[in-house]
């Protein structure tokens, strides 16, 4: 009798074991998130790699700007000045064929104001919606300076729902033509309603004879220089010698939006 009761408990502790295992080995998927859809993946590593990618794009630095959103641990909607956030949403209406032009009263209303007929002004109502489908935030109707950090200012004049671009003479901009900064897409997952990108990111500069030196920090020293090659691309076996960085995009009525971008810890 006794061993038909060992026997009994043993066959509980050995299925509550499994039971445990099952859990964790569930949690660890869950923790690992899944694959999205290829729809869902080509839309959001396009959205990644064009634009949240590129966002801090007329920053007054040596690498256009790009290098100033790899310098945060973790940057927000909120950390990016306001005039790149436009800067954005014009390009992706350029990419997108979306219509940014005003009518001829509001240009006529503009040349007015401004006593001269070469104002390049944009639709803000469609910027607005840009914005939005992008970042998932209202963008607020008023002027927006670019500061000491930003190439343009964009300045709202509410009688014909403009926005007017300036350049911005306060910005000293670099003439780093020649230097780059390159983004590699190396893993995408969905967890939850989020989607998560990660991209891997290297700062190229010229090197001999028409090459391409990639470096894992924005400096260029000896110290971080990864691989040197003709083809102005990543030398794949040298992946994990860059920083990585996660975008991290959260389901909204239209599809999925921004939310940050931050350092993975190594």
């Amino acid at each position: 009798m006794k061993n038909v009761d060992m026997k009994k408990l043993l066959v509980f502790i050995l299925i509550i074991a499994l039971l445990i295992l099952a859990a964790f080995g569930v949690s660890k998927l869950v923790g690992k998130g899944s694959k999205p859809s290829k729809e869902v993946q080509e839309e959001v590593t396009n959205l990644a790699t064009k634009y949240y990618a590129t966002m801090t794009e007329g920053y007054t630095t040596e690498f256009n700007g790009i290098d100033a959103l790899y310098s945060r641990e973790k940057t927000t909607y909120d950390d990016i000045n306001k005039a790149a956030i436009i800067y954005t949403a014009i390009r992706y209406a350029e990419d997108n064929d979306i219509d940014l032009s005003i009518s001829r009263e509001a240009e006529i209303n503009l040349e007015d104001l401004y006593g001269r007929e070469d104002v390049v002004a944009y639709n803000a109502e469609q910027i607005r919606k840009i914005v939005k489908k992008l970042f998932n935030k209202d963008l607020v109707n008023k002027d927006y300076e670019g500061g000491i950090t930003f190439a343009y200012n964009y300045y709202y004049d509410q009688d014909t729902d403009t926005y007017t671009v300036e350049g911005n003479p306060l910005a000293v901009l670099d003439e780093g033509d020649s230097l780059a900064v390159k983004t590699k897409v190396v893993d995408t997952v969905k967890k939850g309603d989020d989607i998560i990108v990660s991209l891997i990111v290297a700062y190229v500069y010229p090197g001999e004879e028409g090459s391409y030196v990639y470096y894992s920090e924005s400096d260029g020293a000896d110290k971080n220089r990864v691989a040197e090659t003709t083809k102005k691309e990543f030398v794949d076996e040298k992946d994990d010698s860059f920083n990585k960085y996660e975008i991290t995009l959260k389901k909204a009525s239209d599809g999925y939006a921004f939310e940050s971008i931050e350092k993975v810890k190594k």
